[in-house]
């Protein structure tokens, strides 16, 4: 019977990028699009399916108006198209873009926690001093060995869309005066935009996932040169065992 060879444990950190972080994407991608549709398919169920019913009201005479009902709402207490057409497609988005980020730091832990399984570190990921993502670059760079290009663009990129994370899980408003590098990011972006609160356009899922990719790639690339530096490094095996005397 024939054995299959067994897969280096750094071969699989080498592969971490292609057969784990580049699918875990795909899929995000299926999500953001899937959110998207959602969102499409409200507005249109607020735009079509709506009823108005006349009511007649209580003033002396009696005069008659027409009430408009969605989803057990009506537009005497609320302002519809607001709600239906912005407040709520705005609330999905915002929260896809939390799940996104969530996924992103995930993602981090889980390979900071392959390469402690792996290299048999006794510290891992939690021992480490702070939290997210800032963590997980941490013990990559100061346990790992690994260059986590925090002074790239790429980089900055992620701690751009932190800042509108955070400001999205607490409401989505902020005191942009005070705050002016969340006021650059939405600035720098076509898919932001801030009034009363952050507003998040449709294809920003889009760009929150393409810019995790960017990312994962450059680190992608620092770990093969560190563990191709490792597999170079170790003895070569012999290609026939020497025989013992007889």
């Amino acid at each position: 019977m024939l054995l299959k060879p067994e897969i280096d444990p750094y071969m699989t950190l080498m592969q971490w990028y292609p057969f784990k972080a580049s699918p875990s994407a795909e899929l995000l991608r299926a999500y953001a699009d899937d959110v998207n549709a959602q969102v499409k398919q409200s507005i249109e169920a607020y735009r079509y399916d709506s009823e108005e019913e006349d009511v007649e009201t209580d003033d002396y005479p009696p005069q008659v108006k027409t009430v408009r009902h969605h989803r057990g709402l009506d537009d005497e207490s609320w302002d519809l198209h607001d709600v239906f057409e912005d407040y709520f497609p705005n609330l999905q988005r915002a929260s896809a873009v939390i799940t996104l980020f969530a996924f992103f730091e995930r993602e981090l832990e889980d390979l900071c926690n392959l390469i402690q399984s792996i290299e048999g570190y006794g510290m891992n990921v939690r021992d480490v001093h702070g939290s997210g993502i800032e963590r997980a670059v941490t013990y990559l760079e100061k346990v790992c060995g690994i260059d986590t290009y925090r002074g790239s663009k790429e980089w900055a990129e992620v701690k751009a869309i932190q800042l509108v994370r955070g400001t999205l899980a607490h409401g989505g408003r902020a005191d942009l005066e005070q705050h002016k590098k969340l006021k650059d990011a939405i600035d720098a972006s076509e898919h932001l935009s801030y009034s009363d609160e952050l507003k998040v356009a449709p294809d920003y899922a889009g760009y929150v996932i393409a810019a995790f990719s960017r990312y994962f790639a450059v680190l992608h690339r620092s770990i093969k040169e560190v563990y191709q530096a490792k597999l170079a490094a170790r003895p070569k095996r012999p290609l026939v065992a020497a025989l013992g005397k007889p």
